[in-house]
């Protein structure tokens, strides 16, 4: 992109140029330079200062805007930023006028215009500085930069020539206007600015036939065909430098005298050509009168003895010398100090096209050059991207397989840890559990078969129906154990089981129903609420956990038990169901022992309860609830558990 604009930038000025070459009256060249800086540069003005020898002052002879206000006005050279350019002969970019100590305030005072950003390019021609052209406030509110640099220093390379040109016209027109005092002064004038018109004429055509291409070897070729409009002459050659080599590019004329057309180019190497080394160091014109009386005259090759007078002048682009122009006559002193200064002229014109041209083959390398990396580059990329999408791929594919097996093996060891965590607890639990079912059928059995022997024993029939009821209530205490080992067994072994919505009302009635007798026998009252919460549970083992609850306070409760059920909804989406008694209180260390693990039952029952508690608190921990006691001597008990409410 850079390249392209760069190119973009070097066809503009030329145009500008070609512009500037077609004009030779000086104000309106000055004014089409000052409007092109400031196209060029996108800048809200722009300006040229001129050196006013007598005064030692720069003074601005145009500018884009406010052209009539700034006219003749000076700028001093020691406290300017433009002078500061003249000076140095270097650009100057200001990217805040404003805070610059070295911005000069006359102007702004003067005209209104407040300057924010400058850029400053000196005017130099042959060595000296002539001017500055000055651009002031880059739209956007952003700085110069080096493009713009670029820009108005390649538009100053032709301007000043132009300006040289226009002034040189101007300086003629001025004295062909002072020629009064003669017919014979005036003839000679006359003729002086003829001749200076066609020069100027012949310059600005060989000029525009120069800058319309950008072509290195239509420029050297054009150089020869627009020689023969500014001097005379009857060969001509075009060197150009490489090093300290000055090489033959193009020639014509030669072969007329014999020269060898097929004969290899002509390659000079400064140090052997103390002619062109001392125009290479002073940068000025060379004229031979006459070659033959020349001490340091060398002829390329015997063919070209026929020269007998020379001028040559140096090709400078920047200050720096790049090439030769040299004109050669088969006649001595046919050439004049007039035809160097001419030819010098027009080697300006044709510095600016060959450099030009220079930079637009270096631009057009360097873009082929960056095109083919660029493809060469893609051709890698896509070799790249193939390859990382076929190991990605690869890749890809298998972590996948390693994310399943990973997967699949968590979850197996999750399954085995499960298991193995289950297993040990089943055991350790089944180990208590028949420890404490063993004990307690156990004293059952021996209290039972004791009675069944005194009444074998013993005959009096007053005694018959106690011991009796002894060895029904163990008998139904066994029955109970039993019951309670088999819902045990029921809730270890139905692993898959389904929590739904449960009718508790139902539920409580059947539990009730169960435990009539037992309510019958200790003339229990049981209050029920009108209504019961929706809740989630497995109905079985609800009814089971209600059985265990309501029998435990009927057996433990006042005299007469007096039981009350309901339910309290919870905060955390559950609902409390609980059951009260009127009986004497559990105390806190009774409490403890409470709903305790399997494995604690043989060191830890009370009160009866410990049996089904532990039984209760399995089914509900399964159920995703939890259980809890409320109790202080004297003032009854609170067995609750909880369950998940129904979603809504």
């Amino acid at each position: 992109m850079a390249d392209d604009l760069d190119l973009e930038l070097t066809e503009k000025v030329l145009e500008f140029s070609r512009e500037l070459t077609s004009t030779v009256a000086l104000n309106p060249l000055l004014r089409k330079i000052a409007e092109a800086a400031a196209e060029l540069t996108n800048s809200e003005s722009a300006g040229i200062l001129l050196v006013d020898k007598a005064s030692d002052e720069l003074y601005f002879t145009t500018a884009s805007y406010l052209a009539e206000q700034l006219a003749e006005m000076a700028v001093p050279i020691d406290h300017s930023i433009a002078g500061i350019a003249l000076r140095t002969g270097q650009p100057v970019i200001v990217p805040n006028a404003q805070v610059d100590p070295r911005y000069y305030r006359g102007v702004e005072e003067q005209t209104g215009f407040v300057a924010h950003s400058l850029l400053a390019v000196p005017l130099e021609f042959k060595g000296r500085c002539a001017g500055v052209l000055e651009a002031q406030n880059k739209r956007g509110d952003t700085p110069f930069n080096q493009r713009d640099v670029k820009t108005l220093t390649m538009l100053a390379a032709h301007a000043t020539v132009a300006i040289e040109n226009a002034q040189l016209v101007t300086t003629l027109q001025e004295a062909y206007d002072q020629l009064a005092n003669g017919l014979k002064e005036r003839t000679r004038l006359l003729e002086a600015e003829r001749d200076q018109r066609r020069l100027a004429e012949a310059l600005r055509q060989a000029g525009a036939a120069l800058g319309s291409t950008l072509n290195l070897d239509q420029v050297l070729d054009r150089i020869l065909a627009q020689m023969s409009r500014v001097v005379a002459y009857d060969a001509a050659n075009v060197m150009l430098l490489e090093g300290d080599t000055a090489q033959v590019f193009r020639e014509h004329g030669y072969t007329v005298y014999n020269a060898d057309p097929a004969a290899a180019p002509i390659h000079l190497n400064l140090n052997d050509a103390p002619l062109f080394l001392e125009m290479q160091r002073s940068g000025q014109p060379l004229i031979i009168p006459e070659v033959e009386k020349n001490d340091r005259w060398r002829y390329a090759t015997p063919e070209r003895m026929w020269m007998k007078s020379y001028v040559g002048v140096p090709i400078q682009a920047r200050d720096k010398v790049i090439g030769f122009l040299n004109v050669n006559s088969a006649s001595p002193n046919f050439f004049s100090q007039e035809d160097a200064e001419h030819l010098q002229a027009f080697a300006d014109h044709v510095a600016i096209a060959i450099e030009n041209a220079t930079l637009y083959q270096q631009a057009q390398q360097e873009i082929d050059k960056r095109r083919q990396m660029d493809q060469e580059l893609q051709r890698h990329r896509e070799h790249l991207e193939a390859l990382v999408n076929e190991r990605t791929l690869e890749l890809t594919h298998a972590n996948v397989q390693l994310q399943q097996e990973i997967v699949e093996r968590e979850r197996t060891e999750r399954v085995l840890r499960k298991y193995a965590v289950d297993l040990e607890q089943s055991n350790e639990e089944l180990d208590a559990f028949a420890h404490t079912v063993a004990h307690d059928l156990k004293g059952s059995i021996a209290i039972i078969t004791g009675y069944a022997e005194l009444c074998q024993i013993e005959s009096a029939p007053e005694q018959l129906p106690e011991k009796l009821q002894t060895i029904s209530r163990n008998a139904r205490k066994m029955a109970d154990i039993i019951d309670a080992l088999l819902l045990l067994a029921n809730v270890r072994k139905q692993a898959q089981f389904t929590i739904d919505r449960i009718d508790m009302a139902s539920i409580v009635d059947e539990s009730c129903q169960r435990l009539f007798p037992m309510i019958e026998e200790y003339a229990a009252e049981i209050v029920l609420p009108e209504t019961w919460p929706q809740a989630l549970g497995y109905a079985p083992w609800i009814e089971e956990v209600w059985v265990n609850y309501i029998s435990n306070a009927v057996k433990y409760g006042g005299q007469p038990p007096r039981v009350e059920l309901g339910a309290t909804p919870q905060s955390n989406a559950q609902i409390r169901f609980w059951v009260r008694d009127n009986g004497p209180g559990i105390t806190y260390e009774e409490q403890r022992r409470l709903f305790t693990p399997f494995t604690q039952l043989g060191q830890r029952k009370s009160m009866g309860h410990g049996l089904g508690l532990s039984i209760v608190h399995r089914i509900i921990e399964r159920l995703g609830g939890s259980v809890g006691i409320e109790s202080k001597t004297g003032q009854g008990s609170t067995f609750s558990f909880t369950l998940p409410a129904e979603h809504p």
